[in-house]
Order: structure tokens, then C-alpha cells, then sequence
């Protein structure tokens, strides 16, 4: 398995999904645009591994990832809302680039903090001694690492960006998976994504209802419309066995495919909203 066709699922299943929600063709498109975000969350952590080791990787990563955010916030509130600012809820690239601060903070503290030893897809363990004379203690370290990530999904969740909290700790999962499973073998690496994509999904669905304010005899009331809203996002754990099967090839990286992919967001979203004022 490779980046490229995880990046094509990713794209083509998004599409579905958004297609759907401009012109409402069938729902069981929503079913398959829910394998789009796992996907994507996977190879922004999978990102993080490979371009850390760039000099200047990472300030390039979210410098690309915050312009990207930004035009995309343009064409999501268009596409989603018919207007071009809407603060009841941001774009994913958002999420995305609040991810990367946080991974590259925390790798920060992690690279500077002594025994810190670790596996990760780029083949390099941590040594546990500083690049420079700043060290850390390890107790701070944990603390300072959690705040980092309490921060981050308080961003998400208070901002309504992404998919909230619930988007910030897929991120975490997916980044314990690269510390911890991604070596391991092919039904292990299954068993942890897939497991722990689905208490995304879990987590996701109680956020969801937490934010609306839903009280619990609406719950009951309502069980099966609920039901049915929590079966439709386990949809979300279809493309780990893809995921699982990527041990770090490239695959195709042309520099017309890394521009489209690039642009693919907002330009598709523009797009579908032209095409809505059209017919």
C-alpha cells in the first residue's frame, strides 16, 4: 500500500460525501464520505514523521497547511451554507493545521526530554539526548506534552473546527499507532485502527449530542434517528485495512498529482457550489 492511492481513497471519498451534501443524490454516499477523514488524519500524522526530518520540514508543512486552511474556509461556508463566512463551523484543513502545531510542539518537548527512546516509521529511534543543552525533565514533559493536546482540542472543540475534540484525539490514536503498532504485524496494526477508529466514532457521537444540548428523553425519543447516526459513521473504520497495509512506500509523487491534491479541497468545494447556483 501506498501514500498515493490512500490519498486517492481519501480524495474520491470525500467528494462522495460532499457531493451528497450539495445535491442530496442518495445517503449511503455520506456512508462512504465518512472513510474520507480517518484517511486523511492518518497521512497528516504519517506527514509529520516524514517531513520532521527536512531541515525546516515542518515550518514549511504548516505554513502550506495554514494558507491551505485559510482559502478553505472561503469555499467550505459557500458550499456548506451558501455563504462565504459562516463561525458556526470551520473547515477540517483547520483541524489539520492545529494537529501539526501540536505534533511539532510535542515533539519538541519529547526531543528534548532525556530516555525518550521510540519507533517510528522513518526507521530512526530517539537517541533520548537533546539536540542542544535544553533538557526537560520527564515528569514536566509528560505535563507539558498533555496540555499541548488539552489545548488543542479545546481550540476544536470551542471553535467548532473540524471535527471538534473528537478530530484532535483521532490524531493522538493515529500518532500512538506510528510510536507503538506501526512495526508490529498486519492483523495487530488492523486490530488497533480499527478498534480505535471506532472509539473516534464513539466519541465523535457523544460530542455531537453534548454540543445540541440533547436531553435524554429526546435521546429515547429519538433512539433510532440516533442509531442510525452512529451506524452510518462506523463507515469511518472501512479504510484502515488500507491503512494497516502502508508500511511507508510512496508510491506515485509526480509534481502535477502533489499540486492537485494540494488544491483538491477548496477547489472541489467551489466547484460544487458553482455547479448548485447552475442547476
Amino acid at each position: 500500500m501506498t501514500v498515493f492511492v490512500l490519498e486517492l481513497t481519501a480524495m474520491v471519498t470525500m467528494l462522495l460525501d460532499h457531493i451528497q451534501v450539495v445535491f442530496s443524490i442518495d445517503p449511503f454516499l455520506r456512508c462512504i464520505g465518512r472513510i474520507a477523514f480517518p484517511l486523511y488524519a492518518f497521512l497528516i500524522v504519517n506527514g509529520y514523521y516524514h517531513v520532521r526530518k527536512k531541515e525546516g520540514g515542518l515550518r514549511r508543512y504548516l505554513l502550506r497547511l495554514l494558507l491551505l486552511a485559510v482559502v478553505s474556509e472561503f469555499t467550505y461556508d459557500l458550499m456548506s451554507e451558501g455563504v462565504p463566512v459562516d463561525w458556526d463551523a470551520q473547515n477540517q484543513v483547520l483541524q489539520f493545521f492545529i494537529a501539526m502545531a501540536a505534533l511539532t510542539v510535542t515533539g519538541w518537548i519529547r526531543d528534548h526530554t532525556p530516555k525518550d527512546g521510540r519507533n517510528s516509521p522513518d526507521g530512526n529511534a530517539s537517541s533520548g539526548r537533546s539536540i542542544d543543552s535544553f533538557v526537560i525533565p520527564s515528569c514536566l514533559s509528560v505535563a507539558l506534552r498533555a496540555v499541548v493536546w488539552a489545548a488543542a482540542i479545546a481550540v476544536c472543540y470551542c471553535f467548532h473546527i473540524g471535527y471538534s475534540g473528537s478530530g484532535i484525539l483521532l490524531i493522538m490514536i493515529y500518532k500512538l499507532y506510528f510510536d507503538k503498532f506501526y512495526d508490529k504485524d498486519y492483523p495487530t496494526r488492523l486490530a488497533y485502527l480499527v478498534i480505535m477508529t471506532l472509539v473516534f466514532v464513539a466519541v465523535e457521537w457523544v460530542e455531537v449530542h453534548h454540543r445540541a444540548g440533547i436531553s435524554m428523553q429526546s435521546f429515547i425519543d429519538n433512539i433510532n434517528w440516533y442509531f442510525r447516526w452512529y451506524k452510518r459513521n462506523t463507515w469511518a473504520s472501512f479504510g484502515m485495512p488500507l491503512a494497516a497495509a502502508y508500511q511507508g512506500e510512496r508510491g506515485y509523487n509526480g509534481k502535477d498529482f502533489r499540486i492537485f491534491y494540494r488544491i483538491f479541497y477548496p477547489a472541489h468545494q467551489f466547484i460544487l457550489w458553482t455547479l448548485k447556483l447552475i442547476l
